[in-house]
């Protein structure tokens, strides 16, 4: 019975889609946008595709108006920040009878601060992300704590917004049935495990049982392989969580749940194919402990197979490539001795260095998150140098006039005195490539035979970096 209902209501929605053919005519006011044109189309995923464009009025108002006829449905007004900056976007809905609104926004508060006059739908829309996603950022940063810290008040808090997500929602459904808006709430709605936490007499077989469930049931009223995964935003949004944000911080978790989408969107293959590059790229540029590990399982698997023959190959050639780089540098794995060079012109190597645990902090002296960053690792050495902590700064600059800057940097910072602060100024030991440095800063924790611990790309909460030195000093 519940898959005949959620079939009608596809039905319907559809032929709501394709029912009315009018064009339409909506005025945008978007407070702090300074580039003059805006454009109407709509989105292919994430990615805005234009259509229509106008030019702002002396009013401050744009006119974005086209008399061909539009199917109803989910569309994009899209701006740009600047000349050279991508496409971004606010969707909108073209309904029946609603073709003529005007829309005032604020750049700053898309999300927040949208009303809409002439558009019923519309305005449902709007109020809509107005509370959701604060809700939504919320459930993301609470996942993140509940990652890091792994603890029954964590658990609890993660729980609580989630639920506040879900009775939103629910109530929002309920309130405004039949309306378009919805109808993608439902589709997108945050379902929660049935019962309540006295069901478990402890938290950590609680959670293990709410992670089962989500896997079993997150995708319940969306179909990712119906056709309709790249028409809608909040589409993506939603398995983005699932695939960033749901997975326990353990690469065999996340590659299964990963490779569980990628067979819910196989029957529809531009959506598959959108998504695989999506995940790809997105794994490659995450700084999350251990994520390598899965970027180079679905290379292995997908791309070296000949899985993926559709990629082109400037594509597979990049995606192997990082992988190459990754694969050594697993956590286990012994790391490549590198050599650099104190001020003085000393050589001083990874190996060379004897200590329970070193480690190897890689950083810029123009880089905004190395200066932030610095400080904190700063005061974690303190907290450990009595576990035997030895501290490789390395500067990543090269060339004699930047490496001066480097010592003078080091003296401003006022880094330790017992750290081995070093450099490359002709950048022969390819510390780079060797220890894939591909971003500022990069830190890599080794014991005392130089197996790798741990290492993160860019900045790590304070409290985030305490707790992985503390799990890998132990």
């Amino acid at each position: 019975m519940k898959y005949a209902a959620r079939l009608l209501f596809f039905f319907l929605f559809s032929f709501t889609f394709l029912h009315a053919q009018d064009g339409y005519d909506i005025r945008v006011k978007m407070d702090g946008y300074n580039y003059d044109t805006l454009w109407f189309g709509d989105t292919y995923g994430k990615r805005a595709q234009p259509k229509d464009f106008a030019v702002k009025q002396p009013d401050g108002y744009f006119n974005l108006k086209n008399e061909k006829p539009h199917p109803s449905g989910m569309y994009a007004i899209i701006f740009k920040r600047s000349a050279s900056s991508s496409f971004q976007y606010i969707s909108c809905w073209l309904a029946d009878g609603q073709r003529k609104f005007t829309l005032e926004t604020d750049l700053r508060q898309l999300n927040t601060a949208t009303t809409v006059k002439g558009s019923a739908e519309n305005t449902l829309l709007f109020q809509y992300f107005s509370r959701y996603y604060p809700l939504m950022d919320q459930v993301e940063d609470f996942t993140d704590r509940w990652k890091d810290a792994r603890d029954a008040a964590a658990f609890r808090a993660l729980t609580e917004v989630e639920e506040d997500l879900r009775r939103f929602q629910e109530d929002f459904i309920q309130k405004n049935a039949g309306s378009l808006t919805a109808g993608l709430v439902r589709q997108t709605l945050y379902l929660t495990p049935p019962g309540n936490h006295e069901n478990y007499s402890d938290w950590q077989v609680e959670a293990s049982a709410r992670h089962d469930w989500y896997r079993q049931h997150f995708f319940d009223n969306m179909d990712l392989g119906s056709g309709d995964f790249l028409k809608y935003p909040l589409w993506v949004d939603r398995t983005d969580y699932f695939f960033s944000k749901l997975p326990p911080p353990v690469p065999d978790s996340m590659i299964v749940m990963i490779e569980d989408l990628f067979q819910r969107l196989s029957p529809d293959q531009d959506a598959y194919r959108y998504y695989f590059r999506y995940v790809m790229n997105s794994l490659a540029r995450m700084s999350r402990y251990r994520i390598d590990e899965v970027f180079v399982h679905f290379v292995r698997r997908h791309i070296d197979t000949g899985k993926e023959d559709w990629l082109e190959e400037d594509d597979r050639r990049k995606y192997q490539l990082d992988a190459n780089r990754m694969e050594p540098l697993f956590v286990g794995k012994k790391a490549p001795d590198v050599t650099f060079f104190d001020e003085a012109g000393k050589e001083i190597s990874i190996y060379n260095t004897e200590a329970p645990y070193t480690l190897l902090i890689f950083w810029l002296y123009d880089c905004s998150h190395c200066k932030r960053e610095l400080p904190v690792v700063m005061r974690l050495y303190e907290k450990y140098r009595s576990k035997g902590l030895k501290v490789m700064s390395v500067c990543g600059k090269s060339g004699e006039d930047q490496i001066p800057v480097c010592w003078e940097f080091a003296k401003q910072m006022e880094m330790p005195a017992e750290w081995l602060i070093v450099a490359d100024p002709q950048r022969r030991s390819r510390f780079s490539t060797l220890l894939n440095v591909r971003s500022y800063p990069r830190m890599i924790l080794l014991d005392a035979e130089k197996n790798i611990l741990y290492k993160q790309n860019g900045e790590v909460p304070e409290e985030t970096l305490d707790r992985e030195f503390e799990r890998a000093m132990k």
